[in-house]
């Protein structure tokens, strides 16, 4: 009997036991679920916070952008800052020859001037585009300097107006140019002359911005302007600083 006695007691210590230890585990598990819960939420505050402070930035810069791009379509007008633009240009693309260089930022001030575009906005995007390879190619038919669709776009004045009949002839420097800045100008006139929604639709191809996107939180929009504003940025530095040679550099087209 004291044996059978001695272990119920057991038994029961045992269950005893067994009940603290899942008690202590339990406790454990709330605990760093509570932890990891706050946790979660300062890293949500502070990625909030963290985005609210890049829409500040992305705002800034947007309005720096635009107070400089009525001065930045006069461009033309100063060969030696088109030479400082040139050089800007082969410091991001070194790999380029300087004349398809020269001819690129060229053509791009020209066209830029006859249609009221900034040739700093139309230089970013590009380099965003297609980090100014004139052969550049995509897995959705775009093609060339600015990444243009000839099927999309080969019946509108926009291809034709501007000597375009066939594919092949958007990877010629002056024509990609010509073309883009036709479409870029097209969108923009569209918008209102808003750059962040004519830089979204020359994107997507949408009239409107997503909608659950800040008007300043355009990825693609602030991926241009920034580097707009540090070409632009560059641009003042090497005006006053950099001297250029005017000796041409001579080439063919491409």
């Amino acid at each position: 009997m004291e044996e059978k006695k001695a272990e119920k007691e057991m038994s029961k210590k045992d269950i005893t036991d067994r009940y603290k230890k899942k008690t202590i585990w339990l406790y454990i598990i709330i605990v760093i679920v509570a932890i990891l819960l706050i946790i979660l939420c300062a890293t949500i505050s502070k990625q909030k916070e963290l985005e609210s402070k890049a829409m500040k930035q992305a705002e800034i810069r947007h309005n720096a952008y635009i107070d400089s791009y009525e001065e930045n379509i006069n461009l033309e007008k100063d060969k030696k800052m088109q030479k400082c633009l040139s050089s800007i240009v082969h410091k991001m693309q070194p790999k380029l020859d300087l004349w398809i260089i020269e001819k690129m930022v060229n053509t791009i001030v020209i066209e830029c001037k006859s249609k009221g575009l900034d040739p700093i906005l139309i230089t970013a995007l590009i380099w965003v585009e297609s980090g100014f390879d004139p052969l550049a190619h995509s897995e959705k038919e775009a093609a060339g300097l600015m990444q243009i669709r000839y099927n999309t776009w080969k019946e509108t004045s926009q291809l034709t107006d501007n000597g375009v009949d066939a594919k092949n002839k958007l990877y010629w420097i002056e024509s990609n140019i010509k073309c883009g800045t036709s479409i870029f100008k097209k969108y923009y006139d569209e918008s209102g002359r808003d750059i962040v929604k004519t830089l979204w639709r020359y994107n997507s191809g949408q009239t409107g911005l997503p909608k659950d996107v800040q008007y300043y939180g355009v990825k693609y929009a602030n991926k241009i302007l920034i580097k707009a504003y540090s070409i632009s940025d560059s641009l003042s530095i090497s005006g006053e600083n950099t001297d250029i040679s005017d000796e041409p550099k001579g080439g063919k087209d491409v």
